[in-house]
């Protein structure tokens, strides 16, 4: 956010959280209060989680989009594994990039 690549009045931060009694549930708390420090109030921060202890007016999220974000993970996932597994045994260098860029595309 400190970089300038970004319009810091469109931009904001989204996390999960799992709502449980862990430090992480701490951490919405601590980024909000990180970018207010930074001069950074106006960026939201916005919280996934699925037992409503923090609201988001303005954003909402529907099981199609969790649906489609679960896709995107699993592909990210996928697609890394099997490059990285892939690419020290190609026959052609840049092979593995090509054909994971194709499928990346494609999906």
């Amino acid at each position: 956010l400190l970089s300038g690549k970004y319009d810091l009045d469109h931009t904001a931060v989204l996390m999960s959280q799992t709502g449980g009694g862990c430090r992480a549930s701490n951490y919405i708390g601590f980024i909000r209060r990180a970018l207010e420090k930074a001069g950074m109030a106006q960026i939201p921060v916005i919280s996934i989680n699925a037992n409503g202890m923090e609201t988001n007016p303005g954003f909402t999220y529907t099981p199609s989009m969790l649906v489609k974000a679960l896709q995107a993970v699993v592909y990210g996932d996928v697609f890394m594994r099997v490059l990285y597994a892939t690419r020290p045994y190609e026959a052609v260098p840049g092979s593995a990039n090509a054909l994971h860029e194709k499928w990346k595309n494609i999906c």
